[in-house]
This record gives structure tokens, sequence and C-alpha cells, in this order.
């Protein structure tokens, strides 16, 4: 009976992991581009972005705090508005995400390009 009660409280953790969203656990790395239709502006930065049980944690442009959204087992990612931008939304296929942000007047475009970065060998 102490083992079959040992067992259920081990499960535990594990059931309240939503089924499916580990496998995107992990540093996302690349660009994110902002491109305004008035005025040209383009600015270009390397960013990483953080996938851990389906939350989604993403660096915010100069001053803004960061972004905290979410990922789904299918690999759908919402990241929440700021500033003048809507909320963004991507999706992560296989090592790659592709997502992105329009602000509300939809002369700029937020976009990102990034890939699952590799995990640093374990040492012995």
């Amino acid at each position: 009976m102490r083992i079959l009660l040992l067992l259920a409280l081990l499960a535990m953790p594990a059931a309240a992991q939503p089924r499916g969203v580990a496998v995107h656990d992990g540093s996302w790395v690349g660009m994110r581009t902002l491109q305004c239709r008035v005025g040209g502006r383009l600015q270009r930065e390397r960013v990483t972005m953080t996938i851990r049980n389906g939350e989604v944690t993403v660096p915010g442009l100069l001053g803004d705090p960061e972004l905290v959204g979410t990922v789904d087992a299918q690999g759908e990612v919402r990241l929440p508005r700021f500033n003048t931008f809507g909320p963004g939304e991507g999706t992560v296929r296989g090592d790659h995400f592709e997502g992105e942000h329009m602000n509300r007047s939809r002369n700029c475009l937020i976009n990102y390009d990034l890939r699952r970065e590799a995990a640093a060998p374990r040492r012995r």
C-alpha cells in the first residue's frame, strides 16, 4: 500500500505538465526584425527565446519588459500585446520558429526567425 501511495505522489507533478508541450522546451536563437513602412525604419537584433513547460519568454524591445506567452502541443505560440503592438503569434516546426507582431496602425511589423540552440555537451 505504501508503495502505491509513493508512486502516486511521484506521478502527480508529471501529470500536471501539459502533454506534448515539453517537446518544445529549450532556447531558440536568431533574429528579430522591426520594419516600418512609414519612414523606412529597419532594426535587426539577435534575440533568444526560451520555452519551458508551455511558457514562452522573449526579451522585450529596448525599454519594454520581457514578453511571456504560451506554446501548445502543436507548436502554436501566443505572445501578449505590448506598447503599440498587438498580440504576437507564431509556430514552432521542428527546430525552427517563425512569428510576428503587427502594430495597431499596421505600419510596423516585428518578425522572429529563430532556430533551436543545440544543448551544450555534458561534461564527464
